[in-house]
């Protein structure tokens, strides 16, 4: 589902757009609002203010007509960098994410788009950064699916407070999706997460498949899914936690069945 919205819309009817289409998909309550992030101009108003200036008295006072090139290149960059950043700040204006009690709506690019905690699934990919030994600070990155099935990508540097906002989807998608695939697994259903799977007995990855009760414990290792049995950790795919859908139903249906089946 996606409604259009006109870029030149107000926060007014941005919002009842948004309303909209979240009383269309009956996502329930409100929870929050996360817009997204509007550039600063800091850099470049120093720049204008202080730096060219005294670049431009340095050309003059040094006498060589050529040094004059120097603040002229740089003020037809930082100029073009002045006009990008409004540009996305014009942009951003319309953007943000909405939650609420059974899904999320996306303001981006002209639509609003609709996604279900209790249909979706999610990509997550949160990386710590260091230069040196040194943290330089923590990216987040989110896909979820809407209700066409369609990807949707939440990236962390667009929209403000991306911790908040991502654990809020993990645990509302979770408390959402895992009394369904309980209920599923109890059925006799196999289930899917991108090409990891699992049963009632047992779990695996292709034609690999190990039995419940002799795993001792399902876990995230330096970025991947690893089984720990007869206390050595074996992966349980050559895939990263950031390409398998969901992981986080994955993991509590894993633990709900690993207590289910304990070791001989």
């Amino acid at each position: 589902m996606s409604n259009q919205v006109g870029e030149s819309h107000s926060n007014a009817e941005l919002s009842a757009a948004i309303g909209a289409a979240a009383a269309q998909a009956v996502l329930g309550g409100h929870r929050g609002t996360y817009p997204a992030v509007i550039p600063g101009w800091t850099k470049v108003h120093t720049f204008f203010t202080v730096l060219w200036p005294v670049l431009a008295i340095w050309a003059v006072v040094a006498g060589n007509p050529s040094y004059a090139v120097i603040p002229m290149l740089l003020l037809v960059g930082m100029g073009g960098l002045y006009l990008r950043i409004g540009a996305v700040a014009r942009r951003n204006r319309t953007r943000r994410i909405d939650l609420y009690d059974a899904g999320l709506t996306v303001a981006s690019d002209g639509q609003v788009r609709v996604a279900r905690f209790d249909s979706t699934s999610v990509l997550q990919n949160i990386v710590r950064h260091y230069r040196n030994g040194v943290y330089r600070g923590t990216s987040y990155q989110y896909t979820v699916t809407d209700l066409h099935g369609r990807p949707l990508k939440l990236d962390g540097g667009t929209y403000v407070n991306p911790r908040a906002w991502g654990e809020a989807i993990q645990q509302a998608v979770t408390s959402a999706q895992l009394p369904l695939a309980t209920r599923a697994l109890t059925a006799g259903h196999r289930l899917q997460f991108g090409d990891v799977w699992m049963t009632a007995q047992e779990v695996g990855a292709g034609r690999k498949s190990v039995p419940w009760q002799q795993i001792d414990e399902v876990s995230v290792d330096k970025g991947a899914i690893v089984l720990a049995v007869a206390g050595k950790l074996m992966p349980l795919t050559a895939k990263m936690v950031k390409d398998i859908p969901n992981h986080i139903v994955f993991l509590a249906l894993a633990d709900q069945l690993r207590a289910a089946h304990p070791g001989r």
